[in-house]
């Protein structure tokens, strides 16, 4: 990925999700990761297996599962397990301080479930308008069975929270949001294939991709994201 990323400017959305997530991970802490994917990037770049006592990935994917169960298989303080995250799961209540969510699809009843009275949760996402150059050209792309975190619903319903006024008799409540907004911007629909290609592992038809608007010889795509991070009340 380090190729494709001179397409962005100098903002890197990943390190805000990671300096928010250390300064609550620690080694007393149980952390699960939502959707956790075939590289679980919040485990391992996060460096959790290290910062915090016991670490647990769900995926929808089962080969994603086996393949990390595998992976990680000499560490003891960690577990894989294959869930569906909008749903409800088998593991038990109030059994994590800290749970994540990086651009994965989730169920906010299932997370006030899972953690523990006081419990955190950090959450980044797309918020509506992400690609929308593409969600104009590529529709399909952003169906919830396609790629469920570019479809921006659970970050619209999220942001939401920041909103309401009666934030002290719900069960989970804001501490920090973020929202923020910048391009990226390729010099060809060739190399927009080969990036999209790439992050929503599938193939992107190039014939639909032509239809993308140039802006000095350059092909603009936004990007809108949005980081919350949440907490449970503390009884």
């Amino acid at each position: 990925m380090d190729a494709i990323r001179r397409y962005e400017p100098n903002i890197d959305y990943n390190k805000y999700f990671f300096d928010v997530l250390s300064s609550y991970a620690n080694k007393n802490l149980e952390v699960l990761d939502l959707g956790t994917g075939k590289d679980a990037k919040v485990i391992s770049k996060g460096s959790l297996l290290k910062l915090c006592k016991y670490v647990a990935g769900i995926d929808i994917n089962s080969d994603t599962i086996k393949n990390l169960q595998t992976k990680y298989k000499n560490f003891g303080n960690v577990k894989f397990t294959m869930a569906d995250s909008t749903k409800k799961t088998s593991l038990s209540s109030a059994s994590f301080g800290v749970i994540t969510a990086l651009f994965s699809p989730f169920s906010l009843k299932e997370v006030k479930r899972l953690l523990k009275p006081n419990g955190t949760f950090i959450a980044m996402f797309a918020l509506p308008g992400d690609h929308s150059e593409l969600r104009q050209v590529l529709p399909e792309l952003f169906e919830t069975k396609t790629w469920v975190t570019l479809a921006a619903t659970n970050g619209k319903d999220l942001f939401a929270v920041f909103e309401n006024s009666e934030l002290k008799e719900k069960e989970i409540y804001p501490v920090f949001n973020l929202g923020f907004k910048y391009k990226w911007f390729f010099p060809n629909t060739t190399e927009v294939q080969k990036f999209y290609s790439h992050i929503l592992d599938r193939d992107v038809p190039i014939s639909q991709l032509k239809k993308l608007k140039q802006i000095n010889k350059e092909i603009p795509i936004t990007r809108k994201i949005g980081l919350v991070v949440l907490k449970k009340l503390p009884y």
